[in-house]
């Protein structure tokens, strides 16, 4: 008798092992403990351990010390729940020190419950008006200025022309730029601006918060009128970030912040792998563009693991549209001349200190910033 019927979805993680019989079992403790969680002797031989347990599918060489294992699970154990999902995907076995999330896949049924993206790549840039082209993202710095002072840089920033602005990420409901006051003259600020410089410079705060305040900061952004939010999924969860996605009253784009992730994707062999936790998981949970750090930042992050976040945000996968990824920590038009050669027109370029640095007049240095990145895109298009 079958119990389950439900096609199984897989998930490929690496294993550390000396031979294929260490890595034969890993990977079966690996399965056990990402389902039943139970002694296997115990069920072997009932459908608990034929069709509840997870499934090695795979199994084969790596790199010179890992293995690459592929498990499937059963769709029937998750049930469209996004949080049992990414528990059945990388729970208890993120604390084994041998084990590495590399790639998982949904089953179309299971897809079926996850839609991704309302906005992604494509809807982005017609919501945002940037038809074309690499997309250049402010930041609303440093953490101490008034309300006021942050609608003065947005308005700056705006009419220079930029295609994004956005709260730094450590702003949020503080007494000298409380979160309510902040978006509306900043939202003002940058809708003047717009109107005069003929502009669709869009801006997005930060509404990083705990349990209902997030949904609630949400949707006073929107009836403000700005033009998406800010979110940092590893303060607040990813399930979070979905059910804001779901909400029936929210419509504006979601932009996921890294804040916080940065044990789960450093490294040469992080723990999960850029390609999810960057890509996968933010078009999982319904975001539509994600923020990554490295190019030759501060952050020393290796162009390789960008590029698998890049891969992750754009490779076709179930359901979900592709997201429109963005890179930051310390951009400038050197990092840029750089980058563009990996990255060609889908990006956004997060830039901070640059548009500060060279003079008090921000509208000044980021028209000249600006027109760098122009510059540097238009010699690219006649390499090619």
């Amino acid at each position: 008798m079958t119990h389950l019927s439900l096609p199984r979805w897989q998930a490929a993680y690496a294993v550390t092992a000396n031979d294929r019989a260490a890595a034969e079992q890993l990977a079966q403790n690996l399965a056990v403990e990402q389902t039943i969680e139970y002694p296997y002797e115990l069920v072997e031989g009932t459908w608990y351990a034929d069709e509840m347990t997870g499934r090695i599918e795979a199994l084969e060489p790596f790199n010179e010390t890992e293995w690459k294992v592929t498990i499937s699970y059963p769709a029937e154990a998750v049930q469209g729940e996004i949080l049992q999902l990414l528990n059945m995907v990388y729970g208890n076995s993120s604390l084994q020190m041998k084990t590495r999330l590399l790639d998982f896949t949904l089953s179309p049924e299971l897809a079926a419950e996850y839609p991704g993206p309302r906005y992604g790549l494509t809807g982005l840039r017609d919501y945002w008006q940037v038809p074309a082209g690499p997309l250049v993202m402010a930041v609303l710095k440093p953490i101490g200025h008034s309300s006021r002072e942050f609608a003065a840089m947005a308005s700056a920033f705006a009419r220079a022309g930029v295609a994004v602005i956005k709260d730094d990420h450590s702003l949020h409901n503080q007494k000298f730029s409380p979160f309510r006051e902040r978006v509306t003259v900043c939202v003002d600020a940058v809708a003047n601006a717009n109107a005069q410089a003929g502009h669709h410079t869009a801006y997005l705060p930060n509404i990083t918060s705990a349990g209902a305040e997030l949904v609630e900061r949400a949707l006073c952004a929107q009836e403000l009128g700005a033009n998406g939010i800010m979110v940092a999924p590893a303060l607040t969860g990813w399930g979070s970030v979905h059910e804001l996605a779901k909400h029936p009253d929210f419509t504006l784009p979601i932009v996921c912040h890294p804040s916080w992730s940065g044990p789960m994707v450093r490294g040469p062999r992080p723990v999960i792998s850029p390609f999810v936790y960057n890509g996968l998981f933010p078009r999982l949970a319904g975001a539509d563009s994600v923020i990554v750090v490295g190019g030759g930042g501060r952050f020393g992050v290796r162009n390789d693991a960008c590029l698998a976040s890049r891969d992750g945000a754009l490779c076709a996968w179930g359901n979900c549209q592709p997201l429109l990824p963005a890179i930051g920590g310390g951009m400038t038009l050197d990092a840029i001349a750089e980058l563009s050669e990996l990255y060609g027109d889908d990006i956004m370029y997060l830039v901070g200190g640059a548009l500060f640095r060279e003079s008090p007049d921000i509208k000044q240095n980021t028209r000249r910033f600006l027109a760098g990145v122009e510059t540097i895109y238009a010699h690219a298009g006649n390499a090619r």
